[in-house]
């Protein structure tokens, strides 16, 4: 780290959602002095959802759930309370992040109905935050550094469809979707099928006349629950050394014996159209109520849209649809308002160029947090990255030069350009496994007997990046000895 990072005393964070507050929370922690700028009403980012507003306030739709269990989307030092069910709901969620922030005092330093419009870099190499709060006119400060936790989803991406302007039926983004109501007997075309297509899809098949849902390489459906247990506590220290067949193999028999399970036989089974079995380049969905509606056939998975013509929906294999609604779960691209493309650049709807997929690759006083794809559940992402920044603006850890920091970037995108995968989606235990070795928090496991079955053959769990080196915590060792994600 260069010298002039060790007078780093006062930092800017751009929003107050999951990301914000680990953010503040991991600053405190590291003795500097954060503000987070929050343009809503209250904290919580995603999570939020305002039922006395028509569009709910937010990008939420009433229903949302978490994807990832309780054990996994925590964070390491605040466990769920007892009786939360394994994926909680987005109240629930909201919860537990306004606790995060009382229970670490976070609240005095974040400012609510406040909209950062401009970060401006001084010639001094400090950030000149400028900031309208409602109620009041532009104001601006200097900070000493930034940390951008704005959030990876930000505008609506629409791809426009051959033939979609001759379409005469309704036209929206998931964002826009807030219920079922206004739904009941129309014909749905979902297009796109991560999360939100899946819930919103699962959502519509008992009220709509029929639900056709597009991908355009197939889709493997994970049920949240496996054998009584989280599916994502299967992912463990035992099974990530498997050998790729092996793991390939375990794997797909345990998803196809989940399918049979839910009532699907070997005939039936191809009304999912499931693309080849590729933990690597595969799309893989938490989601098990879209299963029960492909299988009642209320729901039908599709291929790519090939074109549009009136109400006609023609798909690439040849067949064809009726809709009066094309509903399109897309995605998002990704935008830095308050920030010049001279400072950073969005490529291709969302990559950016970071270090480690956090610091800027010039400024050692600009970081990043969550703007990838965690391939898992997102919390442990971001906390880690956030201990790392922390770190590194309050002089306890040293990092590399520019060039040093360019090159790395260079090779990163060379790999994944030559693997064929998206750079902005992280393996994450590999993740995980980097960054606290980085950070000296790699549990030390022989050092924990008492533990030795949950660290090695159970979940993942966050609270593991406490048990040692720096930031360790008493607590943590309890907080993993008491979660029950082994029994289901």
């Amino acid at each position: 780290m260069s010298a002039q990072n060790t007078t780093i005393r006062s930092v800017a964070v751009i929003g107050a959602g999951p990301s914000g507050l680990v953010a503040v929370k991991s600053l405190l922690a590291q003795g500097l002095n954060p503000i987070a700028f929050e343009k809503s009403v209250a904290i919580g980012g995603l999570w939020r959802y305002d039922e006395a507003k028509p569009d709910g306030g937010g990008l939420a739709y009433r229903s949302l759930m978490a994807n990832t269990s309780k054990w996994m989307g925590v964070f390491s030092d605040l466990p769920f309370d007892a009786g939360i069910p394994e994926f909680p709901s987005r109240e629930q969620m909201l919860q537990y992040l306004n606790r995060y922030a009382d229970h670490f005092k976070l609240r005095p330093h974040i400012c609510l109905n406040t909209e950062v419009l401009q970060v401006i870099r001084t010639e001094h190499g400090r950030w000149e935050v400028r900031f309208r709060t409602e109620g009041a006119g532009e104001e601006f400060r200097t900070f000493d550094a930034v940390v951008v936790a704005s959030g990876f989803y930000t505008v609506p991406y629409m791809p426009e469809l051959p033939g979609q302007e001759t379409f005469n039926g309704e036209i929206l983004h998931s964002a826009a979707y807030k219920g079922p109501e206004g739904f009941e007997g129309k014909r749905v075309v979902v297009i796109g099928c991560g999360s939100s297509g899946a819930d919103l899809a699962a959502e519509l098949g008992p009220v709509a006349e029929q639900v056709d849902v597009s991908t355009r390489s197939g889709v493997w459906f994970v049920p949240k629950m496996v054998n009584g247990r989280a599916y994502d506590t299967y992912r463990t220290r035992f099974s990530s050394k498997m050998p790729d067949a092996v793991s390939k193999s375990y794997f797909q028999r345990m998803l196809l014996d989940c399918y049979f399970s839910l009532g699907f036989s070997e005939k039936t089974i191809e009304q999912l159209n499931l693309p080849e079995f590729d933990l690597d380049r595969g799309k893989f969905i938490p989601a098990t109520d879209i299963l029960h509606q492909v299988r009642a056939g209320s729901v039908r998975m599709r291929t790519e849209i090939a074109e549009v013509r009136d109400s006609e929906v023609r798909y690439t294999d040849g067949t064809i649809s009726q809709a009066d609604v094309l509903l399109f779960c897309t995605g998002y691209g990704l935008r830095f308002s308050f920030l010049d493309d001279e400072v950073i650049r969005v490529q291709d709807r969302y990559t950016i160029s970071l270090y480690r997929q956090v610091f800027h690759q010039e400024y050692d006083n600009l970081a990043f947090l969550a703007m990838n794809f965690a391939g898992g559940a997102a919390f442990p992402m971001m906390e880690i990255q956030a201990r790392w920044i922390a770190r590194v603006f309050s002089g306890g850890m040293m990092l590399s030069t520019p060039a040093e920091r360019s090159k790395w970037i260079e090779a990163y995108f060379a790999a994944h350009q030559e693997a064929g995968t998206d750079p902005m989606s992280l393996k994450l235990l590999d993740y995980l496994g980097e960054m606290s070795g980085l950070l000296g928090i790699r549990p030390v496991i022989w050092k924990h007997p008492r533990l030795l079955g949950k660290l090695i053959f159970g979940a993942h769990v966050p609270a593991q990046y406490r048990l040692d080196g720096p930031g360790r915590s008493d607590t943590a060792a309890e907080i993993i000895a008491d979660q029950g994600y082994l029994t289901g």
